[in-house]
């Protein structure tokens, strides 16, 4: 998703055509953005790009467009402003296809202050959270984030994706129907 967000969304599709794997598409929803966003982006080409402009109608609405459009069974999302570790796709992918039925596989955060992990615990049995809701609980309420997570596209739409008109924690709301709906898998690399 990408709104009003020129100065930061080089970075980030940097670092999602530099990922250790590269079969995968990359679709951008503009939603709306004012603030002259193709010309930021003059400079990248790349295949893999699609980029969908549409009103403006919120980060779900372009996060569930995005999502309609993708062809993958799974799905990552990344924020504007955000960036991927090299090794982000292919780890939590390799999560994701050894351990059938997970609904998400997502990965630790990094302060980008200090360069430190964000989640000092996660219980789990292998790369299986034991329970989404007690990581949460120690680690001060912070745990999946959108540009952490790969997500089973199937039960993304089976929880009906994000839910629109929510402007703040929208995300927040379906990593809890997402956790209520099936196991989640982590990924210790960040």
């Amino acid at each position: 998703p990408l709104y009003q967000k020129a100065p930061y969304v080089g970075r980030a599709l940097r670092s999602v055509f530099g990922q250790t794997m590269d079969d995968f598409e990359a679709i951008l929803i503009d939603d709306g953005s004012t603030d002259d966003v193709l010309r930021s982006l003059a400079g990248l080409s790349d295949t893999r790009l699609v980029i969908h402009r549409q009103k403006h109608q919120g980060v779900s609405m372009a996060r569930n467009r995005g999502v309609s459009l993708a062809r993958a069974p799974w799905v990552a999302f990344l924020d504007a402003d955000d960036e991927w570790r090299p090794t982000f796709l292919e780890s939590t992918l390799r999560i994701a296809v050894t351990s059938p039925g997970l609904s998400a596989v997502f990965s630790n955060l990094r302060d980008h202050r200090s360069d430190r992990p964000m989640l000092a615990a996660v219980s789990r049995a292998g790369s299986i959270v034991k329970d989404y809701f007690e990581t949460l609980l120690e680690n001060e309420g912070v745990g999946m984030s959108s540009s952490s997570v790969l997500v089973s596209k199937a039960h993304l739409l089976a929880c009906g994706g994000f839910p629109d008109g929510v402007e703040h924690g929208e995300d927040i709301d379906l990593w809890a129907r997402l956790a209520w709906s099936g196991d989640l898998g982590f990924c210790a690399e960040t």
